[in-house]
């Protein structure tokens, strides 16, 4: 009966252990996706920023900052929520790509 006690022990502080790594690989993945989006949405607002206007490359713009700020800055939960803003920012000029390609 013991075996089996030590067994759950033993379990139990490797699960201990996998979380800080599971959290750290967390934070590294939302950095590189965070750093990648940058570039990618930077990269295509540039090349096609006439067509979404003045008010929706502002848009994206502020996300665009927002998300290198939460970079600068190593907070999770910030950087958590600069990637979905800057993610929703950038659907507004995939919308508009789509439109013009299908004029």
């Amino acid at each position: 009966m013991q075996a089996g006690a030590g067994g759950c022990q033993r379990d139990a502080l490797l699960l201990l252990d996998v979380t800080p790594l599971s959290q750290e690989r967390a934070a590294v993945e939302a950095r590189n996706q965070a750093d990648a989006m940058i570039y990618n949405v930077g990269k295509t607002l540039k090349e096609h920023r006439s067509k979404i206007g003045d008010a929706g490359a502002r848009r994206i713009e502020d996300a665009l900052q927002e998300t290198r700020k939460a970079l600068d800055e190593g907070d999770a939960a910030a950087l958590n929520a600069a990637i979905d803003k800057l993610t929703t920012a950038s659907h507004l000029l995939a919308e508009a790509m789509y439109k013009s390609a299908n004029r």
